[in-house]
């Protein structure tokens, strides 16, 4: 198959995926810094895209209602969560000349076991779970652990001059599931010094169908073109 068909091939199933409304991006539930009446930021963080809203909140608050990316109330889901109180680096973090500067300057600070709340979601839905933690400048070796719904993680210890996000030191992300009551309990505490959180992402995973689909329709592309395609160079009879 030469490049162009394998090209064509690529785009007609990609098309194909988005005509029958197969969707095989995790989509995002809400966006979530805290900051308290620091900067508000607005963009993509690990996923997400330009413009998309994030919840600004502060220290602690109960049944606090959240909006999705569009800044569009989402019916039923609230938030609840405490901390030993709410930090703004101000300015004085490695991120601070990045565009993600108003995400990574205000965090929940504890040395204590706290607790994150989100209530109302679809019981028993595989989510994606992004948590940011990044302290200001004397956060150096600083460890968040974190427990979700039975699922836990711990991140490598902290430096403060990182100006980029690193999978497992600066940002977590966790494969969760909501219970039967359609709740995830966030348990975050400091596995060494303190405990930073700076935000979090929560996106629901494709479900298998759409995987399921997915597949089907590549492998129907892929052996229709296969029938089709004579070789080009046939050899001589």
């Amino acid at each position: 198959m030469n490049n162009q068909l394998r090209s064509n091939c690529c785009v007609f199933i990609i098309s194909s995926f988005s005509l029958f409304g197969v969707n095989l991006n995790s989509a995002i539930i809400a966006n979530v810094q805290f900051s308290n009446s620091g900067p508000s930021y607005t963009g993509s963080g690990i996923i997400g895209s330009s413009g998309d809203y994030w919840n600004n909140l502060g220290g602690s608050g109960s049944g606090i209602s959240l909006k999705n990316t569009g800044n569009t109330t989402i019916p039923g889901l609230s938030i609840t969560w405490t901390s030993d109180g709410v930090y703004s680096a101000s300015g004085d973090s490695g991120f601070n000349s990045t565009s993600y500067a108003n995400l990574m300057d205000g965090m929940l600070y504890s040395l204590f076991s706290h607790n994150i709340t989100l209530s109302g979601l679809t019981p028993n839905t595989d989510l994606e779970l992004y948590l940011y933690s990044q302290g200001d400048s004397a956060s150096d070796g600083r460890r968040l652990g974190i427990t979700a719904n039975g699922i836990s993680a711990i991140t490598s210890p902290a430096v403060s001059s990182a100006s980029t996000f690193t999978l497992n030191q600066n940002y977590l992300k966790m494969n969760v599931q909501s219970d039967s009551s359609g709740i995830l309990s966030i348990n975050y505490s400091a596995s060494h010094d303190e405990a930073n959180v700076n935000g979090f992402q929560l996106a629901a995973v494709p479900e298998p169908k759409e995987m399921s689909m997915a597949v089907a329709m590549a492998l129907g592309v892929l052996a229709i073109l296969r029938r089709n395609i004579r070789p080009s160079n046939p050899k001589n009879s």
